[in-house]
Formats: C-alpha cells, sequence, structure tokens
C-alpha cells in the first residue's frame, strides 16, 4: 500500500507505514535557495524566513550538520540576511541544477557526512525544494520537509509540492515539530538553550 496523503491538506500514513521522527544523529539540514530575489514574491515570505532561521538556530544549537544552497548565486544573490546570519559560517554551496543533489559538490558533501536523514526547508517548494526531495528518496534517504519554512510564489504549487513530496515518501512537518524532535528532551542544557527559540517557531 503506498503512503497517502489525505484532502484537505491533511497528511495521514497507511496502517502498514511504520511512524518516523527526526533523530539527531543521523540528520542533515540542507537550507535551499533563501535569496532575496527568490523570496520576493513567494507566499507568507516573512514568515517561511522567520521559521526558517529560527529552526536553523536550534539546528546548530544540537550540532547538526547543515548545508547552505544557493541556486546561480551570480544572477540571484546571496542568502538573504536573517537566513545568513542564523547559518553563520556553514559553507556556501552554489548551484545550477534544480535537485541540489545533481551538483555533485553537494552530492558529496552530503555523501561525505554519513548522514541518513535530511531535513530540507527552502524556496521553491515545488521546484528545488521537490526535486531535491525525490531524488534524495530514490537515493534511499529519510526525507522531512519543513513545510513552515518552504514555499512558492503561487498557492496552489505551494500545495501540490507538499502533496507529491509526501506521495512519494517525505515527511512533511513543521519547522517547530523538527525542533522539539532535535531536542527530544526538556530540562537539557539544549532545552534551555533553546526554549526562547522554541518558543517563537
Amino acid at each position: 500500500m503506498p503512503n497517502t496523503c489525505c484532502a484537505q491538506g491533511v497528511f495521514a500514513l497507511t496502517l502498514k507505514q511504520r511512524p518516523r521522527m527526526i533523530d539527531p544523529s543521523r540528520a542533515l539540514v540542507f537550507s535551499i535557495d533563501f535569496q532575496d530575489r527568490i523570496l520576493a514574491a513567494v507566499q507568507d515570505r516573512d514568515e517561511v524566513i522567520n521559521q526558517a532561521a529560527n529552526f536553523i538556530r536550534v539546528a546548530r544549537m544540537a550540532d547538526l550538520p547543515l548545508l547552505r544552497l544557493e541556486q546561480n548565486p551570480v544572477r540571484l544573490g546571496p542568502t538573504t540576511d536573517p537566513v545568513r546570519e542564523a547559518l553563520g559560517d556553514v559553507q556556501v554551496y552554489s548551484k545550477m541544477t534544480f535537485s541540489a543533489l545533481r551538483t555533485p559538490e553537494v552530492e558529496s558533501a552530503a555523501r561525505a557526512l554519513g548522514r541518513s536523514q535530511f531535513i530540507l526547508l527552502g524556496v521553491e517548494s515545488h521546484i528545488c525544494v521537490a526535486q531535491t526531495a525525490l531524488d534524495a528518496i530514490a537515493m534511499g534517504y529519510e526525507v522531512y520537509v519543513l513545510a513552515d519554512a518552504s514555499s512558492s510564489v503561487k498557492p496552489f504549487d505551494r500545495e501540490l509540492a507538499m502533496k507529491r513530496m509526501c506521495q512519494a515518501g517525505a515527511v512533511i512537518t513543521t519547522a517547530q515539530a523538527a525542533a522539539f524532535e532535535i531536542v527530544e528532551t526538556a530540562g537539557t542544557p539544549l532545552f534551555k538553550q533553546a526554549q526562547p527559540v522554541l518558543k517563537n517557531l
């Protein structure tokens, strides 16, 4: 029985599918194309940027590896300031392919890190995010897409992209849900450090 996504935008698991959660020891974060020239027209721009930046802050607190991707930066410019500041000194990978994993340097970097779960967030949902997700699934990775930290210019493209990735086997989740799975436990030093950011997700 294939993985299915319910109507009205509610995502469901089939009875035969084993529920999955993010394991911080196996996860790698992809920050995909948060560039101002792309972001200028996307749906819910400010919310998407805020959710992305705050999730990235939590991921860095938990020492998750991250890849910062930029599509044709000569033409489209660098990562927008709030996301870039959250990423800090994370290495930048420039790409021309829409799927990040079809850029050899990105695929090699991801493979070298030895992580089996990919957390994707970025723009546009139906192009670079979706193509990266579909390639990752085909390569055998577990994929988690942060719906509220990803977007497209057209709402319908965003909605269909989430459904398509879900049907292909990705877990569609939110930045806050993913951040709490990374933090795992209340009362720890990591939780106390991340708590102010978690409240803003």
